[in-house]
């Protein structure tokens, strides 16, 4: 019996560590700091969860993408998101939430794809244009299907 109860405890102990460790390879802007991402994009990152007006000037609307909990009568016909309507960006706090975040880099663009415990994210794709980044495509949150 003791053996038993001893095993829970060192279980108890051992899960109050595992969540209470923080995600100390992340950088001031929120992004893991080995992603191999371009120079500068960690900076526009930043900003670009911060401050409103700097968001509004790197989208470029009308912006392409999916509506959040979309169905398939929604996904027939392109959508747009339009400025008027726009909800501002805010940077999630991965270390004490069940979101993860992974980028995809290539030549000229980034995509960042941010999802839940339940198999539900986002995706936004960011594209470097006339020496500055721009937020090009965003889907909302949507059930992920995974790739094969």
């Amino acid at each position: 019996m003791r053996q038993i109860i001893g095993f829970i405890l060192l279980l108890i102990i051992s899960a109050c560590q595992f969540s209470s460790k923080e995600d100390t390879s992340r950088d001031e802007s929120g992004i893991q700091s080995d992603t191999g991402l371009p120079e500068g994009f960690a900076e526009f990152y930043s900003q670009f969860h911060k401050d409103s007006l700097y968001q509004i000037n790197h989208v470029t609307f009308p912006l392409q993408g999916i509506p959040s909990m979309a169905d398939s009568a929604m996904l027939a016909k392109p959508f747009y998101w339009e400025k008027e309507n726009w909800k501002m960006h805010r940077s999630y706090n991965f270390s004490e939430s069940a979101y993860s975040q992974e980028f995809v880099v290539t030549d000229y663009a980034i995509d960042e794809t941010i999802t839940d415990d339940n198999g539900f994210g986002i995706l936004r794709r960011y594209y470097f244009m006339d020496g500055e980044w721009n937020l090009i495509y965003y889907a909302g949150m949507n059930r992920i299907v995974p790739t094969q």
